[in-house]
């Protein structure tokens, strides 16, 4: 499974190349949501496993 930070971190850096980062902002709030749900559903599968 591939951290989703990573695909956006490499979106973002091509972004700020082409444009300047016209985009930036909204690019920026979709990577922190991956971001976040990313880290919520790792979380949630090493609860599962530590409750067993």
């Amino acid at each position: 499974m591939l951290n989703p930070s990573i695909k956006y971190r490499i979106r973002i850096e091509k972004r700020k190349k082409l444009q300047g980062g016209k985009n930036m902002k909204k690019e920026i709030k979709d990577y922190n949501k991956a971001k976040a749900k990313f880290v919520s559903e790792m979380y949630d599968l090493s609860y599962r496993w530590i409750l067993g």
